[in-house]
Parts: structure tokens; C-alpha cells; sequence
């Protein structure tokens, strides 16, 4: 669900979306071995900042499902301890 609104977000056209769809059914097919050595050669992508970042995405989502979701959690961590540490200064009056 957060890949689809991810896409629907970096993507500002339906042509967009779908050579996105495409590429990815392309490595979908690819077996493991041939998924190593796989070089993107769609130069709108490669062009495209946001396009490679999504293709960046979706190719680690798909080669390892867990990291994409334990790097939200990681992100989600770090901002809840550099936006909590400062409230609790200053609650225990620098005592902690």
C-alpha cells in the first residue's frame, strides 16, 4: 500500500506510471541470478530523478522485501528521538 501511494506520488502521468509497471514485471521475470546483473536501460528513468529514485525503491522491495520496511521504522526512530529528546531536557531540567 505504501509502494502504490508512493508511485501514485512520484509519478505525474499515467505514462509514467506505466513504464514503471512495465520495468517492474520485466525484473519480476528475471530469475535471482539474472537480477544481480540487471542494468536498467530505460533512459527516461535514468533521466528522471524521481523516476529513479521510485525504480531505486520498488527494485529493493523486490529483491528484499523486509529492508524497504524496517528503513520506515529506522526513519520513523531517528525523528521520534531528535523531536523527543529535546521535550524531555526540557522537562527533567537537563537530567537525564
Amino acid at each position: 500500500m505504501l509502494l502504490r501511494q508512493l508511485m501514485l506520488w512520484l509519478c505525474r502521468s499515467p505514462q509514467e506510471l506505466r513504464r514503471i509497471l512495465r520495468v517492474t514485471r520485466q525484473y519480476q521475470c528475471l530469475a535471482a541470478e539474472q537480477r544481480s546483473c540487471h542494468v536498467l536501460s530505460d533512459k527516461r528513468i535514468l533521466r528522471s530523478v524521481r523516476l529513479s529514485l521510485l525504480w531505486a525503491v520498488i527494485s529493493l522491495q523486490l529483491d528484499r522485501p523486509l529492508s524497504v520496511a524496517f528503513g520506515i521504522i529506522g526513519v520513523g526512530g531517528l525523528l521520534c528521538q531528535n523531536l523527543l529528546y529535546p521535550v524531555l531536557q526540557f522537562v527533567t531540567g537537563g537530567r537525564t
